[in-house]
């Protein structure tokens, strides 16, 4: 296998792949490259090598290159991709790589897999594709890490139980528009009796969307691995954005045993359900979020009751031997290739 990051050159997650994973990153190459020379550079990655297969993730020079030679590089190579949600604008227009690229690209595509079953319905709807293009969308269900597991349960509840001193809520991932960093500002405002602890930083955007947040709100900056943070400390999770798939974030939230709230979007609500957490339905409303909250710190007995359906949950569909099953089956992977250890 060779990754080929193609648009960045941020590389510092890398030391998240196995010993030895060949990587190459494009703008290691050359300094200034334009788009039309990553696309070349790629299409002669593809014509030098054949690869069996080809899956673009997030790869703006691919899709670009398939809307635009796709019946070629079909002849070459088995092209997939991925996709998880759409984008979207200011004005809540959407956007993105499926509304850019999808249409002048599907009929190349061998399948697109999703880490969510909604993203697959609302692409055809928005997009009007056929049922043999919606049919190339496959769900496949991230596992959750094989490393982690649940902090300090028992020592939240009976914190909850007691019903003592001053609420810690977790809220963890970029401070960019996606994420709703104003929306989280605003709920803090109306709770001064509860600490919200931030870890993470902007990534996309120039503008710190927290900036002149209320004093209850307490950041840590970025963080590498989530299950190196304070987890045992926190009596809940909160998360806020405004789009998504599934977020590995909520699955990391829920295999730690932290209470999760998140509002209902995307594909959130396929984890994320009155048997396994809040799901804020209202989801611009601060204080449907804040209900919530009060909820979790007022009723430790039904607060237990969600966390263990949502190790439920994780162990009945994101276990790594589903998600082995799964892209076995999806991908045609031979068994010997899927039933590792991640």
């Amino acid at each position: 296998m060779l990754l080929v990051i193609t648009e960045s050159d941020l590389t510092k997650s890398l030391d998240w792949l196995p010993p030895g994973t060949r990587v190459l990153v494009l703008s290691h190459l050359a300094d200034d490259l334009k788009p039309a020379e990553r696309e070349r550079l790629l299409q002669d990655l593809i014509e030098t090598f054949r690869p069996e297969v080809c899956h673009n993730v997030n790869s703006r020079s691919l899709w670009q290159l398939v809307s635009e030679k796709g019946l070629a590089l079909s002849k070459l190579t088995r092209l997939r991709a991925s996709l998880f949600c759409f984008d979207y604008d200011p004005q809540g227009n959407p956007t993105g790589f499926a509304v850019r690229y999808l249409k002048s690209s599907i009929e190349w595509l061998e399948s697109i897999a999703s880490d969510n079953a909604t993203f697959r319905r609302v692409a055809a709807e928005t997009l009007g594709l056929s049922s043999d293009e919606e049919a190339k969308f496959k769900t496949l269900y991230n596992p959750a890490k094989s490393f982690g597991g649940p902090v300090g349960v028992d020592e939240r509840l009976a914190r909850l139980a007691a019903g003592s001193g001053r609420r810690q809520v977790m809220w963890a991932g970029r401070v960019d528009r996606q994420k709703r960093p104003e929306l989280l500002a605003e709920i803090a405002r109306r709770a001064p009796e509860i600490d919200f602890h931030v870890f993470g930083d902007r990534l996309l955007g120039r503008r710190d969307l927290l900036e002149g947040a209320p004093p209850n709100i307490v950041r840590y900056g970025e963080y590498r691995e989530f299950f190196e943070l304070p987890l045992a400390r926190m009596d809940s999770f909160l998360y806020t954005a405004a789009w998504d798939g599934i977020p590995n974030i909520l699955i990391d939230a829920m295999q730690a045993g932290l209470p999760v709230v998140a509002p209902e979007v995307g594909g959130i609500a396929e984890l994320v359900d009155d048997r396994t957490g809040w799901l804020i339905r209202d989801h611009g409303n601060p204080d449907a979020y804040l209900q919530a909250l009060r909820e979790i710190f007022a009723r430790a007995d039904r607060t237990r009751e969600r966390i263990d359906g949502a190790a439920q949950r994780l162990a009945e569909r994101h276990s790594w031997a589903h998600w082995s099953a799964e892209a076995t089956r999806i991908f045609g992977l031979p068994e010997h290739d899927a039933k590792g250890a991640p």
